[in-house]
């Protein structure tokens, strides 16, 4: 996969920022020939406030009665969650001095009104995260088109985007053999495939419709900039708005909604948030890997973010963490990852005891 250069991007503020991996297959399949439709900007939001079909709209809905609730924007801080925060803030401070650059953190008790956020404003790459509303639109169209769900792709194996994974999983796309596009999606989400996106990516050229992507984003109130820019476009908060339309099915059919997270929930994925949580206790996740390097190509830093929902028994809550760290192991980050995912389940225990 060859690298997407971002001069307009520094690192310190003084590196050139050079991301490899996801990205340059939104470079060259989706961005070709695409047109983006940008939204609206939406006016300010107060810090917990409905996102309704008309706050994204250009145009008349043609509703008189009703006004579609897409999401909640914002969480409520509430004061049960703060001995929770004030851990986390901590862990993630005492990392400071061990490689750890940043991190933002997201967590909302799904059942119950609050949860907190940490460094909101905070940025990010994607990367793989990119997948969910990949996936989320191939549903999309699925319910006005279903044959494109079983339309067969060959992977040629002429190109292997997995090559440059360092999360890797063992089981890959064999060469020269056809695959549904539902089969496609799954590889792409639980074995985190690139290989498999690649393949999606072009059929939505090749079957008109790739403005679908960006409107997965335009729909859920996200700046459609994130569908097709390979750098740091977005906040754990906004992301989680994919998650939370998936449970809540605000966005799909109920039962395209459960079947997408179904195959977050068998991701191959076992680092992170599933490592921060007893055996046993479901995950639906997905996690994003982004390489930093400089104008040698020596990598400097690394983004690892992991984003789910665990369903802990009762009441299960969302959490989304993405981080930032120097050097080139990102075990050190799967480490934090974990670590804020196992405060966070033994805070959750203590409220509810």
């Amino acid at each position: 996969m060859k690298k997407v250069a971002l001069p307009d991007t520094k690192l310190n503020g003084k590196q050139k920022l050079i991301i490899v991996a996801f990205g340059s297959f939104v470079v060259g399949a989706l961005v070709s020939g695409m047109i983006v439709f940008f939204a609206l900007t939406p006016a300010a939001l107060s810090k917990v406030t409905a996102l309704r079909e008309s706050s994204l709209s250009k145009t008349n809905l043609g509703y008189k009665f009703i006004d579609p609730l897409i999401g909640i924007k914002g969480v409520d801080d509430a004061q049960q969650y703060s001995s929770m925060k004030d851990a986390v803030q901590t862990y993630i401070d005492s990392q400071k001095k061990n490689g750890l650059v940043r991190a933002s953190v997201d967590f909302r008790d799904i059942n119950r009104p609050g949860g907190f956020v940490i460094n909101p404003k905070e940025l990010y790459t994607p990367a793989s995260l990119n997948k969910v509303p990949l996936m989320m639109t191939y549903y999309k169209i699925s319910e006005s088109d279903p044959a494109i769900l079983t339309r067969l792709i060959t992977y040629k194996g002429t190109m292997d985007t997995d090559s440059v994974e360092e999360i890797k999983s063992s089981i890959q796309l064999v060469p020269g053999k056809q695959y549904t596009v539902e089969e496609l999606i799954e590889h792409m989400i639980r074995f985190s495939d690139n290989n498999a996106v690649q393949l999606l990516a072009q059929n939505l050229t090749d079957t008109n419709n790739i403005d679908a992507y960006v409107a997965t984003f335009n729909d859920l109130g996200i700046d459609p900039s994130v569908a097709v820019q390979y750098k740091d476009t977005i906040t754990v908060s906004d992301y989680s708005i994919f998650l939370r339309a998936l449970y809540n099915a605000t966005y799909l059919s109920r039962s395209d909604s459960e079947r997408a997270l179904q195959l977050l929930s068998e991701s191959d994925f076992t680092e992170g948030i599933d490592s921060g949580v007893p055996n046993g206790v479901v995950v639906a996740q997905k996690f994003g890997e982004v390489r930093l390097v400089d104008n040698n190509n020596t990598t400097v830093g690394k983004e690892i973010h992991n984003c789910g929902i665990v369903y802990y028994p009762a009441h299960p809550y969302l959490l989304c963490i993405m981080t930032e760290g120097t050097g080139d192991d990102i075990k050190g980050l799967e480490t934090n990852i974990a670590e804020i995912s196992r405060i966070i389940y033994k805070q959750v225990q203590t409220l509810d005891s």
